[in-house]
């Protein structure tokens, strides 16, 4: 073939895109051919979110992830983590400026930014994540609030079919596990279909 190296091809939506590199050059390349985005210095492979395509990307010395459309969701940074699903949205870890955040599907920061975050993960259909800042961990919803109760360090934090969550973590020098009730994740808003 005409490429110096290929990924496996990803399913997604029915339709197959690949990672391939041409001239020394990294691209996304959809079924039919056609390149998605620019030249990357390299690329994942990309994955499926919601039946859109997402990739992690990296040129000129910044991260970002890429949609289908070609664009980066939010900004570039010094460093991101894979993109996650969150019940069909795509959300990310990012670090900037020695700072750590979650970047969701519209390309916002959800909460603040933190000495450290965990990568996002799915809880009632919502984002939710660990963090640190100034030596306590606590989760935080998609709304950017933090739980009241502190740990000294979270091991796991896990949803649970009700919509529930538990952690698993340190507090006081004991490992505790603590549920963390659903409302604590309240669903975005949903918007009627007949309401635009």
């Amino acid at each position: 073939g005409r490429y110096q190296a290929v990924g496996d091809p990803q399913d997604i939506g029915g339709r197959m895109f690949f990672r391939a590199k041409e001239d020394g050059h990294w691209y996304i390349i959809a079924e039919d051919g056609r390149r998605i985005g620019e030249t990357y210095d390299s690329v994942r492979d990309p994955v499926n979110i919601g039946n859109h395509l997402f990739f992690w990307a990296f040129k000129d010395g910044t991260y970002f992830i890429v949609g289908e459309d070609g664009i980066p969701v939010g900004d570039t940074y010094e460093l991101v983590g894979y993109p996650r699903d969150i019940n069909g949205r795509v959300a990310f870890k990012v670090q900037q400026r020695k700072r750590q955040f979650i970047i969701n599907d519209e390309g916002r920061r959800v909460g603040e930014e933190y000495d450290y975050v965990d990568h996002p993960v799915p809880i009632n259909g919502t984002i939710a994540f660990r963090a640190r800042q100034s030596g306590s961990e606590f989760v935080v919803n998609e709304k950017g609030m933090k739980t009241d109760r502190e740990f000294e360090e979270i091991y796991l934090l896990k949803a649970l079919p009700d919509g529930n969550a538990y952690v698993i973590a340190r507090k006081s020098g004991f490992i505790v596990k603590e549920v963390i009730r659903r409302d604590f994740f309240p669903l975005p808003g949903v918007v009627r279909e007949d309401a635009f």
